[in-house]
């Protein structure tokens, strides 16, 4: 049986702000200044395939030029309510990966943001934000 999974809390370490709308909600607007916590219910949608994307999670942060869709997939892997996303200007279910933390399973989540320190293509040490699931 598939377990529901909501983010109740979103914690924002990062010197970015971070805009988060609900597809499901008709677009519902969350913004989470730098530095800041938000306590809040977010049902994370189930989405199955390609064609409903439109019930994705979109996360936006201000350095970033891609939006950051976010789900819970319902079939790969079958039962075990895995939360994926896919970082892109358009949502792709094949491609999707799991967040990274506690993301399958069901259950309250809170989303964590924060700035960590990585190389890029090039080689050069650059501060990108990551996030996962607490």
């Amino acid at each position: 049986m598939a377990k529901l999974s909501a983010i109740n809390n979103i914690i924002n370490e990062t010197e970015d702000n971070i805009h988060i709308i609900q597809g499901e909600e008709n677009g519902k607007l969350y913004t989470l200044k730098r530095n800041s916590e938000l306590k809040v219910y977010i049902r994370v949608p189930w989405i199955g395939n390609q064609d409903e994307g439109h019930k994705a999670i979109r996360i936006t942060i201000s350095s970033y030029d891609n939006t950051i869709w976010l789900f819970q997939d319902y079939h790969r892997p079958a039962d075990q309510d895995q939360i994926k996303y896919y970082e892109g200007k358009e949502f792709n279910y094949q491609n999707a990966i799991n967040v990274p933390g506690r993301s399958k399973d069901g259950g309250d989540k809170t989303l964590y943001f924060k700035e960590e320190k990585v190389k890029d293509k090039d080689g050069n040490i650059i501060s990108k934000t990551v996030f996962r699931f607490l």
